[in-house]
């Protein structure tokens, strides 16, 4: 039983190297005596090597006559050609218990050359044990595991397994780089062996990182639960050039990212906003570019679907609240939103009938007042028969909604002194209150928008915009804004004018 449990010690590997071993390689004490290797010439300076199983004693079988007979199996396990320098290895598994025992051990590899590799060509058994002994660091050096690479470098064979018709890998000891030559992956021992340490460094690292992090688990959870006073909670340090690392990987950050990892950027952004414009200026200004036009990309999208929809004012209200730059598109100069469902008064003895401005805005220079009122993209605009010769006269939503607008406008004047010192606002003034109507989308008919453009332009009192006029503006901004936020200039002959 003892003997069972007891981790036995691979004679022909170093020390260190017993952690390498893969989970269930084999041992060979099952009622076995080792295998051998044997050697077969296959023409001068090039030899066979076979892995050579030895058959099990009868004895051993629960037959005391003997008379079960049993055949050793072989198989080839490396080609050494001393003559051309290369020395080929056929990796196969040898777990007794596994159904594919002497059979290929990887998916799709049979076999792993390492050419231009100078080596004494083996005339024994024991000559070619040596052989594998000496081979390079990141090989399976005891040939009764197989042959092959080290578990901790499999990941080679993995990706290069990516292309099903790749069958044989060839490490070139003569020249670097890396191709493909039909069903050959020649890989550089330099980039080999650059890829084999880069691997170790990783491995390192995350030991490390996982050793600290159970002292930390360990810290929080015994003494940090038994007195969070004394003991406070510890957390991981943070570690240089970590964020480097991972966002300029080869592969860069892939995938979406959860929505823990996006609070935790825009959150690590923030509090570093300041030192980011000061030590990375040019960076810092194009991320904000782009931001801008990522943003004013998802808004234009999304008002885009809602003029589409049969959506209530009290939606188009609610969506201007909260886009208020939208609505100063509609001034032309810059404008602050100073409330919405603004009470301008016009309230009855009963308590009824007041007066309810959708948004009080003013210029953000001069004060001057100005009155919002939303329809929708649905509000008629236009009769649908003509009056006389081809023009259509305004309909009597909008006749209406415009009649709104100037009543409000009367009620808001006339009572300007209360709702300032009942709302504590001084700085507005009423120079010149100036109503803006949101309502109805431009006519598709040529005849119809030269009734309604004749219609609104002789108003003098209330400015009339449709939604998608409103939303042409914001496509306008967008196409000025996004050369700039990927670097690329804008050249244009009305580039100096403002909108």
């Amino acid at each position: 039983m003892d003997g069972d449990l007891k981790l036995k010690r691979n004679p022909f590997e170093a020390e260190d190297d017993d952690e390498n071993l893969e989970v269930g390689e084999p041992e060979h004490s099952r009622g076995m005596d080792d295998p051998t290797l044997e050697i077969e010439e296959e023409h001068p300076g090039c030899v066979n090597i076979y892995f050579q199983e030895q058959p099990p004693d009868a004895s051993l079988l629960g037959n005391s006559s003997g008379s079960v007979t049993t055949t050793a199996r072989r198989v080839e396990i490396c080609r050494a050609d001393a003559a051309n320098s290369d020395l080929t290895i056929y990796p196969i598994l040898t777990w007794i218990d596994n159904p594919s025992y002497l059979k290929q051990k990887y998916l799709s590899i049979k076999s792993i050359t390492l050419s231009g590799y100078h080596f004494e060509l083996p005339e024994s058994g024991y000559a070619a044990a040596e052989l594998f002994l000496s081979l390079p660091t990141g090989f399976i050096k005891d040939y009764r595991y197989g042959g092959g690479l080290k578990k901790e470098y499999l990941s080679i064979i993995h990706a290069i397994e990516e292309d099903p018709n790749i069958q044989h890998l060839v490490i070139d000891f003569r020249n670097s780089g890396v191709k493909i030559e039909g069903d050959l992956f020649i890989l550089g021992f330099d980039e080999f062996d650059k890829l084999r340490k880069a691997f170790n460094r990783t491995t390192a690292e995350y030991r490390r990182n996982a050793l600290t992090d159970k002292r930390l688990l360990a810290y929080n959870m015994l003494l940090g639960s038994a007195n969070s006073t004394k003991f406070p909670p510890r957390i991981r340090p943070y570690r240089k050039d970590t964020i480097y690392k991972i966002v300029n990987s080869s592969s860069g950050l892939s995938g979406d990212l959860s929505k823990a990892d996006q609070g935790a950027i825009l959150n690590l952004a923030r509090k570093n906003k300041s030192k980011l414009m000061r030590e990375k200026p040019k960076e810092f200004l194009q991320l904000h570019d782009e931001i801008e036009v990522v943003a004013l990309k998802e808004l234009i999208r999304i008002m885009r679907e809602m003029i589409g929809k049969q959506l209530t004012e009290a939606a188009w209200q609610a969506f201007f609240k909260k886009n208020p730059f939208v609505l100063s598109m509609a001034f032309g100069y810059p404008m602050i939103m100073i409330s919405d469902q603004v009470s301008v008064g016009g309230t009855k003895i009963s308590g009824g009938g007041g007066k309810i401005a959708d948004f009080l805005i003013k210029n953000s220079g001069t004060d001057n007042a100005a009155l919002v009122e939303i329809k929708t993209p649905t509000t008629k605009l236009l009769t649908s028969s003509s009056y006389r010769g081809g023009i259509h006269a305004p309909a009597k939503e909008l006749v209406g909604a415009l009649n709104q607008c100037l009543d409000q406008r009367f009620m808001f004047q006339k009572h300007i002194a209360n709702i300032k010192d009942d709302s504590d606002i001084s700085a507005l003034e009423t120079y010149g209150v100036k109503c803006i109507l949101i309502v109805g989308t431009v006519p598709t008919e040529k005849v119809q928008r030269k009734s309604f453009e004749l219609f609104r332009h002789s108003l003098k009192d209330v400015e009339v915009v449709t939604f998608d006029e409103l939303l042409a503006k914001l496509e306008l901004i967008l196409d000025f804004l996004a050369p700039a936020a990927s670097g690329k200039a804008k050249t244009s002959e009305t580039d100096d004018v403002p909108f």
